[in-house]
């Protein structure tokens, strides 16, 4: 959706409006961050970002080409709020489930991505889309954070018809009874009419359509009372009873599409004037050999198509131009189309333009030169608004100019929610009144903004949720996960981000309130300084000002090949003492066969070594994958605040909530020994391995042992004991069809051995679409649980069902329903319990 403000007043409202969202802001996704769709030659991409380090592990697709099942590996964070994301329960369990959702189009028909994960073992990440898509590929970022999906194109020529280049997904549906042709086509033929609109079709952004291989998605021109008109139209079929079969398929997305029939020079337009001969499958891209190249040109533009896909087209656009300064090479010619097309995409129309020219002045045969011929003609054509022939016209620079309006253009999108959940006990401890144990109403909004023009690209972003609780004794409670502005000045290369947000490899903890300022000195090497106030729980809507933090961390990438790293400085206080003064790194390695990630925090303050912590993978030559994992840290991360643990007033005994007022008890150097006696260290290594028997089965299975260490006795708190060497072992089958035909389903095995407890852990879920728009989750987990402390037992049974419906291209409802039956003996009785949990809600993307 795009905005255009007109005066300097709305540029002010924006901010206003994003404000007063967070009064009425589902909980802020932990694990999974957010989603964008970029592009690169041949390809669209989509590149979901983590808030945790994820590496890829193997995939495997549906044989509907609807769903993409991904099993990764969850690296642990140093970030205090996405801790109980990220930590073993005593089972040694990750019991989280998030999701991310996207408005599916034709070029990019991605529905919702689900991540369902453990620490212990490998997660899985489903990736759900509203049309078959082809040839997948799958590349792991650099740093860790990043997963971009890599849908090639279909590319065909123009139609001729004035608009830009089509591009479409190679699709599977059941074939047609023969290929077309003109010739062939009886004399009546039909057609499904998709819409119609007053503005030329635009590709990219229209709803998905599954488009057999002997089928063409085109579109027409007419008029109606002198007014041009354009009909998006799938064609062609030889019987109604054909098109009334693809109808059904498309309704989802088209509600108002209906059949026609299209004429003989209809037809000869479609098929003639694209190019195209009947029944020919569109060419995908092929990638330039890469014999004798320059590895530094190769990986330039390596992170050129990563800077590309990330939405950073200023910094692309300065990578392109030292590389075409380079002399001639295999690259040159695909670096100036994508020099305009990113001078394009950030707003530089007329730099875009001149791009283009070059480029077919250069290269001015050959189907690489007519899509840049599309793209130059979609420019020098785009509609322009009408002009009022009485109306003055504004001086370059003035409100309403072109100019000025150019500049002025906001892309705004995200998604609102709401839904209502209801959990209910039967027990015979607890009294009817009391069953209902949660009855709420969570209203959920990811709002996001962005503008660019020659000048600066301006993000501003809000993610929050609101709970209304109905219980009678319940407490509303809201949540303010992003709240921020971020500009970017371009001729500069500086940039202010400013409000709530996070700050990766910097050696700050958690998400806070404050201000980053960033310097781009070469592409290669980013400098950023930062300061603001700690925020622990997304559930602190108000700024806390007892803790403080500055900090200058800096990141290089490429400093060998396939390396880079990051280093920091920060130092956070807490009420006028120091709470941590830390120094530190990350080191990352990434090739298509092997990665490492290593991070080490040093608090000099303390002297203490607070994290260490080491990720390495090996892909074989086999397709069997290998990973390793070595973690030491201190428990909690340490600080000063940690003193506060177990403490309390001796005179009122209520519990002593800041160092404030346990300074009233203790000296400073007392509390910083406090603070180190409440503080365990922890050690944990994992091995594991993964390999593909198959294109539809895959074998995982992990190993885990961790040991959590002593704290001595002080200050009026109880020591803890060092618990024993725990041991955790986890078996995984992901499979297609496992439960039913068509479906992405995954079995798990887990074992776990505690210091508390033996448990064994059986899992079974399955993802499956019935239709485009109707898609089903189907789980069940059985658990039994052995005390070591005494004879107790627990066994569980928990079958859950979720499903998905999808009304309209942007409006989605979900409903999930599910049950845990408990059986508990403490060795003398036996006791019988049941949760019941019920959710239903909608969502809308705009």
């Amino acid at each position: 959706m795009q905005l255009k403000f007109e005066s300097r007043l709305h540029f002010w409202l924006l901010p206003l409006l994003l404000l007063l969202f967070t009064t009425q802001s589902q909980a802020a996704s932990r694990i999974l961050d957010r989603i964008e769709i970029g592009s690169e030659e041949g390809a669209n991409v989509i590149a979901v970002h983590f808030n945790v380090p994820v590496r890829y592990v193997s995939h495997l697709i549906n044989e509907s080409n609807t769903e993409l099942g991904v099993q990764v590996r969850v690296g642990q964070t140093t970030d205090t709020d996405l801790g109980a994301a990220t930590e073993q329960d005593q089972d040694g369990e990750l019991d989280q489930e998030d999701q991310l959702t996207w408005s599916p189009s034709a070029a990019v028909p991605l529905d919702k991505v689900v991540f369902q994960g453990s620490r212990l073992g490998t997660s899985t990440l489903l990736v759900s889309f509203a049309a078959p898509v082809g040839d997948v590929k799958i590349r792991q970022g650099r740093d860790f954070y990043v997963m971009e999906f890599i849908l090639p194109q279909q590319v065909r020529r123009s139609s001729g018809f004035g608009q830009a280049r089509l591009k479409t997904l190679q699709t599977e549906v059941p074939e047609m009874k023969a290929p077309l042709s003109v010739k062939a086509l009886p004399l009546v033929i039909y057609v499904l009419n998709l819409g119609v609109q007053s503005e030329p079709v635009d590709y990219e952004e229209m709803p998905p359509v599954p488009i057999g291989e002997n089928q063409l998605l085109y579109s027409t021109k007419g008029e109606i009372e002198g007014n041009p008109i354009y009909r998006l139209r799938l064609g062609f079929f030889r019987t109604k009873q054909d098109a009334k079969r693809q109808l059904e398929a498309v309704r989802s997305f088209y509600p108002d599409a209906w059949i026609d029939t299209a004429d003989i020079v209809e037809r000869r337009q479609a098929f003639f004037e694209r190019g195209l001969e009947p029944g020919l499958d569109g060419q995908y891209m092929e990638e330039p050999e890469l014999a004798n190249v320059d590895p530094r040109i190769t990986k330039m533009m390596d992170m050129i198509r990563r800077t590309i896909t990330a939405g950073d087209y200023a910094k692309a656009v300065r990578l392109l131009e030292a590389l075409l300064e380079e002399p001639d090479n295999i690259y040159t010619q695909e670096a100036l189309e994508l020099l305009g097309l990113s001078r394009e995409r950030n707003g530089q129309i007329a730099h875009a333009k001149g791009e283009y020219r070059l480029y077919l002045e250069k290269y001015p045969e050959g189907e690489d030169a007519e899509r840049v011929m599309q793209r130059l003609l979609g420019l020098e054509t785009a509609p322009q608004r009408p002009k009022e022939t009485l109306r003055k016209r504004p001086k370059p620079g003035e409100p309403g100019s072109e100019e000025e309006e150019e500049r002025a253009i906001w892309d705004v999108y995200g998604s609102f929610s709401q839904n209502y959940r209801r959990d209910k006990i039967d027990s015979p401890f607890v009294e009817d009144e009391d069953s209902i144990s949660r009855s709420e109403i969570e209203s959920f909004v990811d709002f996001n903004a962005r503008r660019r023009n020659e000048d600066y690209d301006m993000r501003m972003k809000v993610t929050g949720s609101y709970i209304y609780d109905l219980l009678d004794d319940g407490e509303n409670d809201t949540t303010l996960s992003d709240a921020y502005i971020d500009v970017e000045h371009l001729d500069s290369r500086t940039s202010a981000k400013f409000g709530r947000q996070r700050l990766r490899s910097s050696g700050i903890l958690n998400r806070f309130d404050g201000l980053v300022l960033g310097y781009e000195l070469t592409p290669d090497i980013n400098i950023r300084a930062s300061a603001g106030l700690p925020v622990e729980r997304s559930r602190d809507t108000f700024l806390h000002d007892h803790k403080q933090f500055a900090g200058i961390s800096g990141d290089f990438s490429s400093i060998f090949e396939n390396w880079d790293a990051s280093l920091f400085f920060v130092e956070q206080r807490v009420d006028g003492l120091v709470d941590r003064r830390a120094v530190g790194g990350e080191v990352r390695y990434y090739d298509p066969q092997k990665s490492l990630f290593s991070l080490v925090d040093y608090d000099i303050f303390h002297k203490e070594l607070g994290i260490f912590m080491l990720q390495t993978n090996l892909r074989l030559e086999s397709k069997t994958s290998l990973y390793l994992n070595l973690d030491y840290r201190t428990s909690p991360i340490l600080m000063t605040s940690n003193a506060l643990s177990g403490q309390s007033d001796p005179d009122s005994f209520l519990p002593i909530e800041s160092i404030e007022e346990l300074q009233d008890f203790y000296s400073d150097d007392e509390i910083y020994d406090l603070a180190l006696d409440r503080t365990a260290k922890s050690t944990s290594i994992s091995l594991g391995v993964t390999h593909p028997f198959s294109d539809t089965l895959q074998l995982s299975g992990d190993f885990t042992a961790s040991k959590t260490g002593e704290t001595p006795a002080s200050g009026g708190v109880l020591a803890t004991d060092a618990t024993d060497t725990e041991f955790f072992y986890s078996f995984q089958v992901i499979k297609n069809d496992l439960l039913k035909q068509g479906d992405i389903g995954v079995f798990t095995l887990r074992y776990s051995d505690s210091d508390t407890s033996d448990t064994y852990r059986v899992g079974v879920s399955s993802r499956y679409p019935i239709t485009n728009a109707w898609r089903v989750n189907p789980r069940l987990d059985v658990s039994y649980r052995e005390n070591k402390e005494n004879d107790g037992t627990r066994f569980t049974v928990s079958p859950f069902l979720r499903m998905d419906y999808r009304l309209r291209k942007d409006f989605t409802f979900e409903l999930e329903g599910g049950v845990n039956w408990f059986e508990e003996d403490d060795g003398t009785e036996v006791t019988n319990f049941t949760d019941f949990f019920f959710y239903a809600g909608y969502r809308w993307d705009f």
